[in-house]
């Protein structure tokens, strides 16, 4: 809802809207796998950035989840679910949750589900570290 005209509140139109949407079809694993659904979104307090999970299934038996960033000033989408060399971390049966984003939207962090480690990225540095308990003792 937004001030219409006189004051009034209104309802915003499609022109005041961004919609965004992970692709229809990655390859995970060397197979072609559809998107099913989307979900578990946030936005970082600057409203810059958007975080998602997005779940992919091949057939009715496996899937698997990536994690996307939406940047509203650029439009780009780009997957945050990445091992430190670059490589993407997705695989069949692996679960990704709880995206959360730094104020500034430069820092990432969500769950992986799989080994249940949290997951963090920092764009200036463009790393992922794994916050496990190898990665607190050299940071305290």
């Amino acid at each position: 809802m937004h001030p219409g005209p006189a004051g009034v509140v209104a309802k915003p139109g499609d022109a005041d809207r961004t919609y965004v949407t992970s692709p229809a079809s990655l390859t995970i694993g060397g197979v072609a796998h559809e998107l099913t659904d989307e979900g578990d979104s946030t936005i970082a307090a600057g409203g810059l950035h958007v975080a998602f999970v997005a779940h992919y299934a091949q057939g009715e038996s496996s899937g698997a989840d990536v994690v996307q960033d939406y940047d509203v000033n650029s439009g780009a989408l780009t997957r945050l679910d990445l091992a430190a060399d670059g490589t993407t971390i997705a695989e069949d049966g692996r679960a990704f949750r709880s995206p959360a984003l730094s104020g500034d939207g430069r820092r990432y962090a969500f769950t992986d589900v799989g080994p249940m480690q949290v997951r963090l990225y920092d764009r200036g540095r463009r790393r992922l570290a794994v916050g496990d308990d190898r990665d607190r003792r050299r940071s305290g």
